[in-house]
């Protein structure tokens, strides 16, 4: 089996082998809180958290250094560390050093080296504007309890704001970069009017999911311009803005009974240069591979290697799919070795004769423990005295941490960490966490996927039907 070392080396060498250049990073944090910083940055792959990295910070306080791959012109990195966080923008040949003290982190980091001139202006502008990544993400919902009118002026005068900044703080700055800033800037925009509908009526829902659209805020849409460009595939707004256009677009045509969404749909998927075309195409069998039956999964993904002979993303459709085969109906679960945070020590094998519950989590427990705290404790303590085990398998960095977690929160089931070439979380999250699963008494998976803790009552029924 393949451990989580030779994934990441895997997909870092399939994103360097379709970028442009490199950029390289290395830095020394003061004070550093934890022993990881995160990079997180956008190509055009399919999916944005196959480029996310954790780099060890050694006792010295230094990182890296580390190779960022660029394509097009310049790449959005955001930078973390525990609670903190700031971004910077790199181009092909960039080699920059990052200085800051972590107890003052975004009024002391500065950057020397190659490329430092606008990374200091993109540490100028986390500081007193906010992260640029944020921009298409959160500035459009805060504001979406707005009339229609009033949005399309706020997100215009957001716009301006921006534009002025750079104005005021750009000197000096090479142009390509500053075409690159207020294009990302237009196309957050964009996204930003797209999603108005669906999130304007989250919000007079008081922040839920509903499906009860009104027609008037689809005239938002109707000021998004048709802007396809392969050049801006790699900027992650493009990449929301043409996955979402055609959707939106449809939605409006359809609910305005003009044109039916169907053909909208095709009339906009046929002006798409080739590469958001795939792009666009890539994340939809991606979705399909993750979550359909597998049957489907495999026809779709055979349609679309009929269809994209040489895409780039072909061969982790495959290795994604051939993740999900190894975890399907009556293949035998992956052994490994348990230790839980009081020391008992077991193999997951041990288990067999039980039926067994397995929640695979990638660190955050609280997605699962705090925000689902009630429907664990409730499935936990219905079954409790049945022939079933809850395992929980954390990918916490820190031991104590998670020690500390598990035992001062009381959490139900049995607990363990994953090892550290994170071979527990490579077999068995191979898309997405939390990653769960039912597993027979013959220690065979029982089902293809399992439901949630999300899912109470689909998984009360699930765990009955194998306990039965």
């Amino acid at each position: 089996m393949r451990n989580v070392f030779l994934l990441f080396l895997f997909i870092t060498a399939y994103i360097q082998a379709h970028c442009e250049g490199y950029a390289k990073l290395h830095g020394n944090i003061l004070h550093p809180d934890s022993r990881i910083v995160s990079l997180t940055y956008c190509t055009s792959s399919f999916e944005k958290n196959l480029s996310s990295m954790g780099l060890q910070i050694f006792k010295t306080g230094s990182f890296g250094p580390v190779t960022i791959p660029v394509k097009g012109k310049y790449a959005l990195v955001l930078v973390e560390h525990d609670t903190n966080y700031t971004e910077i923008v790199v181009g092909p040949g960039a080699d920059l050093e990052m200085h800051v003290d972590n107890n003052r982190f975004k009024q002391t980091v500065y950057y020397t080296g190659k490329g430092a001139e606008i990374a200091n202006f993109v540490a100028r502008h986390s500081l007193q504007m906010g992260l640029l990544e944020y921009y298409a993400r959160q500035t459009g919902y805060r504001i979406s309890n707005k009339t229609t009118e009033e949005y399309i002026r706020s997100l215009n005068e957001n716009e301006m704001k921006e534009n002025e900044f750079i104005k005021a703080n750009g000197k000096g700055l090479p142009a390509s970069f500053i075409e690159y800033w207020k294009t990302y800037i237009k196309y957050g925009k964009y996204v930003n009017l797209l999603n108005y509908p669906e999130n304007h009526a989250k919000k007079l829902n008081h922040n839920k999911s509903t499906t009860r659209i009104a027609e008037e805020s689809y005239s938002v849409v109707d000021s998004v311009p048709l802007l396809f460009n392969d050049e801006y595939i790699s900027m992650e707004p493009y990449q929301k803005y043409i996955l979402n256009y055609n959707v939106v677009k449809a939605k409006a045509k359809d609910l305005r009974k003009s044109e039916g969404a169907t053909k909208i749909c095709k009339v906009e998927y046929t002006e798409m240069p080739p590469e958001s075309f795939a792009f666009c195409m890539s994340r939809s069998v991606e979705m399909i591979v993750a979550d359909s039956p597998l049957v489907m999964a495999q026809t779709k993904l055979d349609e679309f290697k009929a269809m994209f002979k040489d895409n780039e993303n072909i061969s982790l459709f495959d290795m994604m799919l051939n993740s999900r085969k190894r975890l399907s109906k009556g293949m035998p679960a992956f052994d490994f070795d348990i230790k839980t945070p009081d020391g008992i020590k077991m193999k997951f094998s041990d288990l067999k004769g039980m039926v067994v519950y397995l929640c695979v989590l990638d660190g955050n427990e609280h997605e699962i423990h705090e925000k689902q705290s009630s429907e664990v404790k409730e499935i936990y303590n219905r079954f409790k005295d049945k022939q079933i085990a809850f395992v929980f398998v954390s990918g916490f960095v820190n031991t104590d941490e998670w020690k500390k977690f598990v035992l001062g929160h009381k959490l139900p089931g049995i607990h363990t960490q994953d090892d550290q070439e994170y071979s527990i979380l490579n077999f068995y999250g191979y898309h997405s966490f939390p990653n769960c699963f039912l597993i027979d008494k013959n220690g065979n998976f029982a089902t293809e996927n399992a439901p949630g803790f999300d899912r109470k009552q689909e998984l009360e029924a699930a765990i009955e039907a194998v306990l039965n």
